[in-house]
C-alpha cells in the first residue's frame, strides 16, 4: 500500500513539473503559434489545481500518520541522537526510528551510570514566546519518528531532554552520586526560573548552599560587599531583582548566610552539599510539581487561563502570572479522572467536604496530566503493599496489575456505598413502619376512651 502511494506521489510530482514547464513556455501572445486554444489552457490550469490539491492532501495524510508502514529511510537504520541534560550538557546515542522513549531512557541511564531510570523521563522542549515549554513522552512513544516527521513537514526542531518526572521522598533516599547531581541541577533550574514559589528566607538559604557548591568555601578577603553585584541572578530567582534597593539587601543577606553555612559545613563533599540543597528545596510547597497550561471551563470565579498543577499530593489550579493557588484537591478527595482529546476531567468523592463535583479543563497536555496521575497512584498502591514487589518505583509490566488492583478497590468502594444506601433506606423504612404502628395504637386508644367519657 505504501509503495503504491509513494509511486503515485512521484507520478504526481513529475506531472506537475512537466505541466509547469509547459505553461512557462506558452504565453498569451504565442497561443496561435503553438496552436493552443484558451480552452486547452484552462484544462491545463485545472489539471495543475487538481495536482496541487492532491499533493497537499498526500502531505496531510502523511503528517497525520495515515501511512501504516515506515519509509525505506526509517527501517531499522541507526540514527545519531543528542539527548540533553538540564544544564545543557548532552550525550550522543545511536538509536533507530522505532526505539521507544523507555528504551532511549534506559540507554541514556547506562551512559550516565544510573542504576534506576524509572524516575526519569524523556522530554521535548521548545521556545514559546518568552518561556520554555516541555512535554514528556509516554513510554511507548517513538520520539525519533515524531521529530523526523515534524522536521519534514513544519521545519521545527525540538531538543530532547533527559530529566526527572517522578518526585517522591522515599525514592530520593536511595540514589547514587550521579542521580543526586541530576536531581540537584533540575531543582536549581526550577527555583531560578521561578517555577517554585518560595519565601525570601528559603531563597537565601538555597543561594548560600549553591554558592558553597559552585564558588567554594567562604573567603573574607574575596567575598565582600559587591561580590554578587553582577552575578546575583545566578543564585536567586529573576523575580527577586525587581529594584536596586532590594537587590542590595538581598546580596547582603546571601553573603551573610553564605559565611554562616560555609563555617558550619567545612570540607563537605559536593554530593553531600547537593543533598543538603535538595533537602532544603523539598520544604517548598511547589517542589516536585509540574505545571500544565490549561483553560478553565467551569470555575467562573477563577480566570480563564490557568495552570493545572500535578504532584504527589494531588491536583491544584493556580494563576499563570503569579502562580497563586486557587484550589487544591488531594488523592483522597478525587474519585476518578480521565481525558479525551484535549479535555481533562476529574470527579470528586461524596463526603463531608464535597458532593461529587466534576471539573473539566481544556489543555493540549490532557494525556500527560492523566498519565502522571496514573503513575503516582500506581506508586501509592505499591507503597500500600497491594503488589508483591518491594521496589518503590512501578515498572512498566506492573502498571496493568496496579490499575486492575485500583479498579477493584474502586469497584469495592462503590459496592459498599450502594449497600450502605440500601441499609439506610431499610432502616428508614423500619423506623417509619414502627412510627406508623405506634401512631395507629395511639389513635385506637384515643378512640376507645372517647365513648367512655360520653357515657360518664
Amino acid at each position: 500500500h505504501f509503495k503504491k502511494k509513494h509511486q503515485q506521489k512521484n507520478k504526481i510530482n513529475k506531472m506537475a513539473d512537466q505541466n509547469s514547464r509547459h505553461i512557462r513556455k506558452v504565453s498569451h501572445n504565442d497561443l496561435e503559434d503553438s496552436k493552443l486554444s484558451m480552452d486547452d489552457s484552462r484544462i491545463v490550469g485545472i489539471q495543475l489545481d487538481e495536482i496541487a490539491m492532491s499533493r497537499q492532501q498526500s502531505q496531510v495524510n502523511y503528517a497525520q500518520g495515515s501511512y501504516t508502514e515506515d519509509s525505506d529511510d526509517e527501517r531499522g537504520q541507526n540514527q545519531v541522537l543528542r539527548v540533553y541534560l538540564v544544564d545543557n550538557q548532552y550525550k550522543t546515542l545511536m538509536v533507530t526510528f522505532n526505539d521507544s522513549a523507555y528504551e532511549i531512557c534506559v540507554q541514556m541511564a547506562r551512559r550516565l551510570g544510573i542504576e534506576n531510570c524509572n524516575v526519569f523521563g524523556l522530554f521535548e522542549e521548545w521556545q514559546h514566546g518568552t518561556h520554555v515549554e516541555d512535554r514528556c513522552f509516554a513510554d511507548d512513544d517513538k520520539p525519533v519518528k515524531v521529530q523526523h516527521r515534524r522536521k519534514t513537514f513544519s521545519g521545527e526542531e525540538r531538543r530532547l531532554v533527559f530529566k526527572r518526572r517522578i518526585f517522591i521522598d522515599s525514592i530520593s533516599q536511595f540514589v547514587d552520586h550521579t542521580t543526586t547531581h541530576l536531581f540537584y541541577i533540575q531543582a536549581k533550574e526550577n527555583i531560578l526560573q521561578g517555577n517554585y514559589i518560595a519565601p525570601t528566607d528559603d531563597i537565601v538559604a538555597l543561594a548560600a548552599i549553591q554558592m558553597t557548591i559552585e564558588v567554594g568555601e567562604f573567603n573574607p578577603k574575596v567575598h565582600i560587599k559587591g561580590f554578587l553585584s553582577k552575578s546575583l541572578m545566578l543564585f536567586v530567582p529573576k523575580n527577586f531583582g525587581t529594584s536596586p534597593e532590594k537587590t542590595r539587601l538581598l546580596e547582603v543577606h546571601v553573603l551573610r548566610e553564605f559565611e554562616r553555612f560555609s563555617i558550619n559545613h567545612k570540607k563537605f563533599p559536593s554530593h553531600e552539599l547537593k543533598w543538603l540543597y535538595l533537602r532544603q528545596a523539598r520544604r517548598l510547597e511547589d517542589y516536585g510539581s509540574r505545571f500544565f497550561v490549561s483553560q478553565n471551563k467551569k470555575l467562573r470565579k477563577n480566570p480563564r487561563s490557568i495552570f493545572v498543577i500535578v504532584n504527589v499530593k494531588g491536583i491544584a489550579i493556580a494563576d499563570r502570572k503569579q502562580r497563586k493557588k486557587y484550589k487544591a484537591w488531594s488523592f483522597n478527595d478525587i474519585e476518578k479522572w480521565g481525558y479525551h482529546s484535549s479535555k481533562f476531567m476529574f470527579k470528586l468523592q461524596r463526603n463531608d467536604k464535597y458532593h461529587g463535583e466534576t471539573y473539566e479543563f481544556l489543555s493540549p497536555y490532557a494525556r500527560d496530566i492523566a498519565d502522571l496521575l496514573n503513575i503516582y497512584m500506581a506508586i501509592m498502591i505499591k507503597n500500600l503493599k497491594l503488589t508483591s514487589s518491594d521496589s518503590m518505583v512501578v515498572d512498566k509490566p506492573d502498571r496493568a496489575l496496579c490499575a486492575t488492583k485500583l479498579q477493584a478497590v474502586v469497584r469495592g468502594f462503590l459496592v459498599r456505598r450502594k449497600l450502605d444506601k440500601i441499609l439506610r433506606l431499610l432502616a428508614v423504612k423500619k423506623i417509619q413502619r414502627v412510627w406508623r404502628v405506634k401512631r395507629a395504637l395511639r389513635q385506637s386508644n384515643a378512640s376507645s376512651t372517647e365513648p367512655s367519657k360520653k357515657t360518664n
